[in-house]
């Protein structure tokens, strides 16, 4: 047993839901429960996230040895790698009485805008506001200084903008720690300490009793200004209207998204994948025009077509890469990981990520600052539309439907990060950001016009701020 031990409670809130993902049953990939049906999100999980976050904030490989000091190294033979230091154990996420929901996105082709074949998938998500509480233990025979500010420096890790669960390019799975982080330690060579370890251990891992008391463990400062935070409000401007559907319309064919949160109230939503799918295009265009190689360019795209080869997933996800290049890359990128940027030349790969590496930038799903009840001034209407023969000028039998848009003044609060941004990035984006703003870009299906503009001045903070804080709202 360890000289010292040291435990932290950490309360997470997940604003826009999260996906803890436990495999696939037909085209849905479903979330995971424990042996009562209550959704948890996996100790294995988290711990691999914070050991990735934790060896990216360092800029260290994770197989450098001050990682593996901390979060186990491993196995090679039966003796030869003790157990990780950090041990974390699953946590029930609270849901309230709203169950999870269902989330239907497609890939879609930006050269053409049509959708990819088998680019269609549906995910199960937890509602937006789950919460759950995350217990780590650190058992240590080290200084316990060290350790202290080892666990310092993960809280600062979540506070910077960790992301959990799968999917989370679909706009989930951000955190934010609600609440102050408890801190306790325990040194075992005391017969009084020890006893008090073993029943507060004894009773959270027997009957999940919170552990309580200890102190407010304040960050340790490891983001060290890193991460790029931008927020900022999209509206639907006068006179202009907006539909971002799913395919889960109850009374029209596409309705705008809506979601029920874990406190029961119902609010629309513009998903972050949509957003990120105008931010990803737009950026592949200002990438190309300064004359950085682009994957999914238009001159490859063109080939492709005159070779009438098909757009698939994974040509996007790998960079158009063959199978044996794909191979020859992972295996060099497995050896030496921090060589990551000279391996994939891609910017847009870079930043928004490939099967190669997980990408730096999230976009997560914004709600609309008022419910859905609280309809002020008519904000969903309705609208009629048939399919006309371009031949004849005539309507085409049974092609009548109607939609629902959001025509109100909607406002939408956005939160973008951004891990390790640099300058031209960050240009990029805030380039992105004001050609949306004056309506150069736009979002959601074709039934409306998609146009969003922001209605107050960026906040950002971290590094180039600057570019996104001197945006302003002016007139449309």
């Amino acid at each position: 047993m360890a000289t010292h031990v040291h435990r932290v409670v950490l309360p997470l809130d997940f604003p826009a839901g999260v996906a803890p993902g436990e495999g696939k049953q037909g085209n849905v990939l479903v979330i995971s429960r424990d042996g009562m049906d209550r959704p948890v999100l996996r100790g294995t999980a988290l711990a691999g996230a914070l050991r990735h976050a934790w060896a990216a904030a360092k800029g260290k490989p994770q197989h450098y040895p001050e990682v593996g000091r901390w979060f186990g190294r491993a196995l090679e033979d039966e003796m030869s790698s003790p157990p990780s230091p950090l041990r974390v154990g699953d946590s029930v996420v609270e849901t309230g009485e709203v169950a999870s929901t269902m989330r239907t996105h497609n890939a879609v082709d930006r050269h053409t805008g049509a959708v990819l074949e088998q680019g269609l998938f549906s995910i199960e998500a937890l509602p937006p506001g789950s919460r759950t509480d995350v217990v780590l233990w650190l058992h240590d025979d080290g200084a316990p200084a060290q350790a202290r500010e080892f666990l310092a420096e993960i809280v600062s890790l979540v506070r910077a903008g960790l992301t959990l669960g799968g999917h989370t390019a679909r706009g989930i799975g951000r955190v934010v720690v609600d609440g102050a982080a408890r801190y306790r330690h325990f040194d075992c060579s005391d017969l009084d300490q020890q006893a008090a370890y073993l029943d507060e251990h004894h009773a959270w891992r027997g009957s999940r009793t919170l552990p309580a008391g200890g102190e407010d463990l304040a960050s340790g400062g490891l983001d060290d200004g890193a991460t790029l935070s931008v927020s900022f409000v999209l509206t639907v401007p006068r006179g202009e209207d907006l539909l971002v559907g799913d395919g889960q319309g109850l009374d029209c064919e596409i309705e705008p998204q809506r979601v029920r949160g874990k406190d029961g109230s119902e609010r629309w939503r513009l998903p972050g994948s949509a957003l990120r799918g105008v931010f990803r295009g737009w950026i592949a265009r200002l990438a190309a025009r300064a004359g950085q190689r682009v994957a999914d360019s238009h001159a490859r795209h063109t080939e492709r077509r005159t070779q009438h080869l098909l757009l698939k997933g994974d040509d996007l996800a790998w960079g158009f890469d063959d199978p044996q290049v794909r191979k020859e890359r992972q295996d060099r990128l497995a050896g030496a990981p921090d060589t990551v940027n000279d391996e994939i030349t891609c910017p847009v790969m870079r930043l928004f990520g490939s099967s190669y590496a997980k990408g730096r930038l999230h976009i997560a799903d914004a709600l609309s600052e008022r419910t859905v009840g609280d309809n002020h001034g008519g904000w969903a209407q309705r609208r009629a539309h048939v399919a006309v023969d371009r031949i004849t000028g005539g309507a085409n039998e049974g092609f009548f439907f109607s939609s629902d848009v959001l025509a109100g003044p909607v406002c939408f609060p956005v939160s973008l990060t951004v891990q390790r941004a640099s300058e031209t990035e960050a240009r990029w984006l805030a380039a992105t950001l004001r050609a949306l703003h004056v309506g150069i870009l736009r979002v959601g299906s074709s039934k409306a016009g998609g146009r969003l503009a922001l209605a107050a001045r960026p906040v950002a903070s971290g590094p180039h701020k600057d570019l996104f804080t001197s945006i302003g709202p002016q007139e449309n």
